[in-house]
């Protein structure tokens, strides 16, 4: 039985309308039990494949996002909004008891909780309609903006604070100073609606104006079209929701972007295609350059006293010990999966685990494995996730002599399919090398200019396997963001970003990636905070857990914090230096060269220490850790037969 709400008019004499309730269209029959838990719940258009985006970014955020059972939209003050009739359903996040968190603040709340809980914390920063810049780094120190005059001036008012409750008291003065107007001039304009992304906005900067944000996102799997979401909050402050389709009713929720040419009619509000605008990506090497640095080498400044909190503790060696040596490998399996098609499987075990990743060869997407291998030695069982965590299936069955058998179970099926895949080593000798790609962007005066020279590998034989391993390298760089920092600061710069690469005889490749900055007739030299380094015969991206043993990595982690610390004068927090620790999983925090190890942990320390982040390690000295199924021990021997050699000419 349909439930339906209906509308009561008052008319006054004069001619005013009053509307006393407020009928909703009938509850659409995907917001009946059980209702959709998060935005990617929500059902797609028949023939349509939801956007798979990597799982740390903010369009898998957007998509995870809950919703709440109640479809009903309540303003800043408990109210329900008067008119209903454009929601379809609710965001589970909350709006402040002030009227703040309107059209535009939705935005900005949703991308900086993102960066919070990411702890990109330098990332946080929005523009006021007056121009002025607030920066939550600032405010986390204690600084507060002050009108004096017709100039924000930020004066330090408070004590260091980084609560929750503090962020969103930041949050709500950029609320209460910024808007349509100011967030769309921090934006950039996507080139063409085509390029429509996930975190995309729909931006009309007036007085008033409004914004809406791209939450989710699907393409036809036959003719490629997309369709999207959109979530918007409104003047009143009122509940963030994901708007309804009211022109096309049975595709609602859900937008086609063909339908939106030339302009895009949505409620009351015009858009057009240079509406479509996307939040900046600014990189550490620009902004590093902004704040005081402790270099490598160098001691910290004494700084505030979060970092003296525990600056009495005496730094100690750290003496590294062996560990147990478990059963462990690292194998790349191939053949079909029920209903997936051909397949390539990296699967690595360490003891009585086991984890990895798997793709179907033609689509390419990264399907994620975690499980067990029982006592038996054979018996195994792997779950199935795809790139938002979401369970895909389930893999039972026997590990036998290089050849990996059993049966499929998709996620909410009983029937079982039998598969099996045969583990092959790649020996062919590639003629692998490094092509250069040159990007280049300067500011209409010439005064900012940025020159980017990124790498590509040539000369892998198959071509699946080439377009796989140089999408890894662009995704993990996003090198056309950097470009965006032109005409988006405003000082004079010169920067080249150049990435370091170290080929490896055992088909292991390591990429950084390094800045120079010239701003002020001042030089900056950064290393980044990324790196991949893999195996670029089969697509291995290696975690740390490939390097080093999983059982040993508490000894790592102690030992890297003793270095930050000590190069910081011992002047770091423990809480400071918690972040710092590597989790098994990790992928962009290293990089690797012929002698050494260097982890890239600036990102995770205050700007006041940012240069003690990078630690560099020599192999021999982390031996004992190594895992011995991952690439370390290869390089290490190829290291000491070329010392060998030198040393052999030398004397000879």
């Amino acid at each position: 039985m349909k439930q339906w709400f209906f509308i009561i008019w008052l008319t006054y004499s004069g001619g005013e309308t009053l509307l006393l309730a407020q009928a909703a269209l009938p509850l659409p029959s995907e917001m009946r039990p059980p209702y959709p838990g998060r935005i990617a719940d929500i059902s797609l258009l028949e023939g349509f494949q939801r956007v798979a985006p990597p799982p740390s970014s903010y369009a898998a955020y957007l998509q995870s996002l809950p919703l709440k059972k109640d479809t009903l939209i309540y303003l800043h003050t408990g109210q329900r909004k008067p008119d209903q009739s454009f929601g379809w359903a609710v965001l589970d996040i909350d709006v402040g008891t002030r009227n703040l968190q309107q059209c535009a603040d939705a935005a900005i709340r949703l991308r900086a909780e993102y960066l919070f809980a990411q702890q990109r914390f330098e990332e946080i920063h929005f523009n006021f309609t007056s121009g002025d810049t607030a920066h939550y780094l600032h405010w986390r120190e204690g600084y507060r903006a002050l009108l004096q005059g017709n100039q924000i001036q930020w004066v330090k008012k408070a004590a260091y604070d980084a609560s929750y409750t503090n962020f969103r008291h930041y949050l709500d003065v950029v609320f209460n100073y910024a808007g349509s107007w100011s967030l769309e001039k921090e934006l950039r304009a996507v080139p063409t609606l085509e390029e429509i992304n996930i975190g995309d906005m729909l931006v009309r900067g007036a007085f008033p104006g409004h914004v809406m944000i791209v939450v989710d996102m699907a393409r036809h799997l036959e003719t490629g079209e997309i369709i999207f979401l959109l979530a918007q909050s409104a003047r009143p402050a009122q509940d963030i929701h994901i708007v309804r389709n009211r022109v096309n009713p049975t595709h609602s929720p859900w937008y086609r972007l063909s339908d939106l040419k030339p302009q895009i009619q949505i409620e009351e509000w015009t858009f057009y295609p240079e509406s479509l605008k996307r939040f900046l990506v600014l990189y550490i090497g620009l902004w590093a350059g902004l704040f005081p640095a402790c270099q490598p080498g160098q001691n910290a400044p004494s700084g505030p006293d979060k970092s003296d909190s525990s600056a009495s503790a005496k730094i100690k060696a750290v003496a590294l010990s062996p560990t147990p040596n478990l059963e462990s490998f690292d194998l790349t399996f191939y053949g079909e999966m029920p209903g997936q098609g051909p397949i390539q499987m990296n699967l690595r075990r360490f003891g009585d685990e086991l984890s990895g990743v798997y793709w179907n060869t033609s689509s390419q997407e990264d399907v994620f494995l975690k499980g067990t291998l029982r006592p038996d030695g054979e018996s195994f069982e792997l779950s199935a996730l795809n790139a938002r965590g979401e369970p895909k299936g389930i893999l039972s069955g026997k590990l036998r002599n290089n050849s990996l058998s059993g049966n499929w179970r998709a996620s909410g099926s009983e029937a079982e399919q039998a598969f099996s895949l045969q583990a092959k080593d790649r020996t062919e000798n590639e003629a692998v090398k490094i092509d250069d790609l040159e990007l280049n962007k300067d500011n209409y005066e010439k005064t900012q200019t940025i020159r980017i020279t990124f790498p590509q590998l040539l000369g892998i034989k198959d071509p699946v396997m080439a377009n796989k391993v140089n999408l890894a390298i662009s995704s993990y760089f996003e090198s056309h963001t950097l470009m965006d920092s032109v005409g988006k600061v405003n000082f004079p710069f010169s920067e080249e970003v150049t990435f370091a690469v170290t080929l490896f005889t055992n088909h292991l490749v390591s990429i950084s990636k390094h800045h120079k900055l010239s701003k002020n007739n001042d030089t900056y030299l950064f290393d980044d905070s990324h790196g991949i380094n893999m195996d670029y015969r089969r697509a291995k991206v290696f975690q740390i857990q490939d390097l080093f043993k999983p059982n040993a990595l508490s000894q790592l982690n102690a030992l890297l914090l003793q270095r930050i610390n000590k190069s910081c004068g011992g002047k770091l927090a423990e809480e400071v230096l918690a972040k710092c620790r590597l989790a098994p999983e990790e992928s962009n925090s290293f990089s690797l060269s012929e002698d050494k190890i260097t982890f890239h942990l600036t990102e995770r320390l205050p700007y006041e220490a940012r240069g003690c982040g990078y630690v560099r390690i020599e192999y021999r000295e982390l031996e004992i850790l190594f895992n011995p199924s991952g690439p370390l021990p290869q390089v290490l021997a190829s290291l000491k037969a070329k010392q060998a050699a030198r040393q052999k000419k030398s004397e000879g």
